[in-house]
């Protein structure tokens, strides 16, 4: 592991954030590249909240990525209001085709269950009331 202030990220990333009691799985640390730690200067503290860790690793990712500060007004950052389907038009087109692609997937699994329960006998198993041939 290398300490987040050496900005050790390199390319696209996902975060894989371990829970504050038992920290990560074996499976998710197995899927890792690599680690980041937050160095701790005191010898009282063995952990931070993982909001806070995640806060920390964040912020120092932005400064590493250069991203842009946003705009301030007074003491509030500018945040943009968008809705839904603002912010789907300005989605890649990528990322509107897998949420329809997921969304159709949604609807299929929904009709595969209405169909079960409108079967008689709910999965089509005998209910003592069919007749016998």
């Amino acid at each position: 592991a290398k300490p987040v202030q050496d900005h050790p990220f390199r390319g696209p990333t996902v975060f894989i954030l371990g829970n504050e009691g038992i920290g990560m799985t074996q499976n998710q640390i197995d899927i890792c590249d690599q680690f980041v730690y937050i160095p701790q200067y005191a010898p009282t503290t063995a952990s931070l909240n993982v909001s806070t860790a995640g806060a920390i690793i964040f912020h120092h990712f932005g400064l590493w990525a250069g991203y842009q500060e946003v705009g301030r007004t007074g003491q509030k950052f500018d945040v943009e209001v968008q809705s839904h389907e603002e912010r789907r038009e300005n989605q890649p087109a990528e990322l509107k085709k897998q949420e329809e692609e997921l969304q159709k997937q949604r609807q299929g699994r929904k009709n595969q269950s209405d169909a079960l329960e409108d079967m008689e006998g709910g999965l089509g198993l005998p209910t003592g009331e069919e007749e016998d041939y």
